[in-house]
């Protein structure tokens, strides 16, 4: 008998532990990242559609509003030990190959800035360019074209 209350307390030990780390994030690493807009997908925990991050037509500067809100993320994900990020950066499908990798590789780098300022170690941040691949909407209207220029936040395991 003594054995069996054994195994049920070291079961019952288990399963407290597995509520606690959901994808090898604590409850609290999880609510800093919703609180902020990350929703988890098959990629793993990514800024949310309502809250990406778009860029006007050939350009890889971020407002000094998104900026200060950039920094903010940076500094909750930090707070909680979310350190290392990978920062995909998108354009629509209009130039050539070459000009769009470039321009959204530009475009992840700039928004490392603000996250390195908000307490994201620079080494711990990961930048590609990722040009007209993955569209979110539809590049055949200006309004789709816009939404796919834009930077995806992912936070990797550490």
């Amino acid at each position: 008998m003594n054995l069996v209350k054994i195994g049920m307390c070291f079961t019952m030990a288990l399963l407290m532990t597995a509520c606690q780390n959901i994808n090898g994030l604590s409850k609290k690493q999880i609510n800093v990242l919703k609180s902020q807009g990350f929703t988890l997908n098959d990629g793993g925990w990514t800024l949310g559609l309502s809250e990406k991050l778009l860029f006007n037509v050939n350009e890889s500067t971020i407002k000094p509003e998104t900026y200060t809100k950039i920094t903010q993320i940076g500094q909750q994900l930090s707070q909680v030990q979310i350190t290392h990020l990978q920062l995909n950066g998108y354009t629509d499908n209009t130039g050539t190959a070459t000009y769009n990798n470039d321009l959204s590789l530009k475009r992840a780098q700039v928004v490392a800035e603000p996250l390195i300022k908000g307490g994201i170690p620079a080494t711990n941040i990961k930048t590609a360019g990722l040009g007209p691949l993955h569209p979110i909407a539809d590049n055949s209207t200006p309004e789709g074209r816009s939404e796919n220029r834009r930077v995806a936040i992912i936070v990797m395991p550490q």
